[in-house]
């Protein structure tokens, strides 16, 4: 299935937009390319919810984590929390 890109392209077209269609995955990608970056959404247990890898960026760790859908716990610990 392939994703419609939104045309707008504001932070807050961008939340409108997310908030009449409730796509997250879209608003990773539109966000993502907005920003020009990776970006990772998690889930309140680390799971990957969405993505976006922009071409020619390379980290191991944002690789592992979109492959396995899920963030290691070394690296989701908080400092706040005890190890």
């Amino acid at each position: 299935m392939e994703e419609t890109r939104w045309e707008s392209r504001t932070a807050e077209a961008l939340l409108e937009e997310f908030f009449s269609r409730d796509n997250l995955r879209q608003l990773a990608l539109s966000a993502g390319e907005l920003l020009d970056c990776p970006l990772l959404v998690l889930d309140d247990t680390f799971h990957v919810a969405a993505h976006h890898l922009p071409l020619g960026f390379s980290d191991e760790l944002f690789q592992i984590v979109t492959w396995k859908q899920k963030m290691p716990c070394a690296a989701a610990r908080s400092p706040m929390k005890p190890a």
